[in-house]
């Protein structure tokens, strides 16, 4: 293979688990690569349902459970590795920092994904060698006439 290519995609199949500290303990999450497409979809789903909650003006008591379990459900997930004595520990914004953590970890391995796509597909630019010549400070670098803007009249 020639080594200039680049890859559309760099997918390993080794799995490399996020981990957190609980309790002065390390603790690993599940990787977002080992979700199924089923539970991908379901913590999607879960996740704009607890946004809505976590946004909305008025909680009423139907939505405060519902807001408690989704944070259970979700983080549940995201925790499956970790053991349930510890998990039981933990308060609704101790898991909800978890799951913004891991949202974040999502965000970030999309965002690098994409890049990479449009890395492989775009062809690199070429940057003009440099000439030695230097450009002074309020200069645009071009040598070109500047185009007279605003009234004709003379001042």
């Amino acid at each position: 293979m020639d080594n200039k290519r680049k890859p559309l995609l760099d997918i390993a199949t080794l799995v490399e688990r996020p981990m957190v500290k609980i309790d002065g303990e390390l603790q690993e999450l599940v990787s977002p690569e080992e979700l199924s497409i089923l539970a991908s979809q379901r913590l999607a789903s879960d996740g704009r349902r607890l946004n809505e909650l976590m946004t909305s003006d008025k909680l009423d008591e139907d939505g405060d459970q519902e807001l408690e379990k989704l944070l259970v459900r979700i983080s549940d997930t995201i925790m499956e590795p970790v053991p349930k004595m510890v998990r039981a520990k933990l308060s609704g914004m101790q898991r909800l920092e978890i799951i913004q953590a891991f949202t974040a970890l999502l965000l970030r391995k999309k965002a690098g994904s994409a890049a990479a796509m449009i890395n492989s597909l775009i062809p690199a630019i070429a940057v003009p060698k440099a000439t030695g010549e230097t450009i002074s400070p309020g200069s645009s670098g071009s040598t070109a006439a500047t185009r007279d803007t605003g009234s004709p009249k003379r001042r």
